[in-house]
């Protein structure tokens, strides 16, 4: 009887593996997208702190600037450059989280990796053990096809011998 089709026994284990591959991926995609969307606020306090300045430039160029608006304009730029001080430490923190991440990517897909291989492994066996089966297969035809043709090529020659067996009796008479 030849083998049933190829059945991995453990293939829930494998999607399973799949699945925790999958969520690990959406996981570092929302940590990518938190990092951009950081670096994206970086680069606008960074942009603001550039016109400020030159807008504080300007109006002292022009000699519109009386103190208090000079210290509205410090005190803004130091928050500003608080403001990208902070930002910095989050892109950091982020940068780890991402790390993190992608090492949790890295080790579920090596376990996922390893059930495939076993998986790969298990098929190989599978379909050398039908390759297997149709050989023998094959040879057991053959020998009954063989047997059958030397069967009936000895019922002729018995045939034959009774025959000229007939005809010796007849010519005796």
């Amino acid at each position: 009887m030849p083998p049933k089709s190829f059945k991995f026994r453990l293939q829930t284990i494998l999607e399973h593996k799949q699945d925790m591959e999958d969520k690990e991926k959406e996981k570092l995609a929302k940590v990518l997208a938190k990092l951009e969307q950081a670096k994206a606020q970086l680069a606008q306090l960074e942009q603001t702190r550039i016109r400020t300045r030159a807008e504080m430039k300007e109006k002292q160029k022009k000699g519109g600037v009386n103190i208090d608006e000079l210290k509205i304009y410090n005190a803004f730029l130091k928050k500003l450059d608080k403001d990208i001080i902070q930002m910095n430490m989050v892109i950091e923190q982020i940068k780890l989280e991402e790390k993190m991440q992608r090492n949790a990517l890295l080790k579920a897909a090596q376990e996922r990796q390893a059930f495939e291989k076993i998986k790969e492994k298990q098929k190989e066996a599978f379909n050398l053990e039908l390759e297997e089966y149709d050989r023998k297969l094959i040879d057991e035809l053959a020998t009954i096809k063989f047997a059958r043709k030397a069967m009936e090529e000895n019922a002729d020659r018995e045939a034959r011998e009774a025959g000229e067996g007939d005809e010796e009796e007849e010519e005796e008479e």
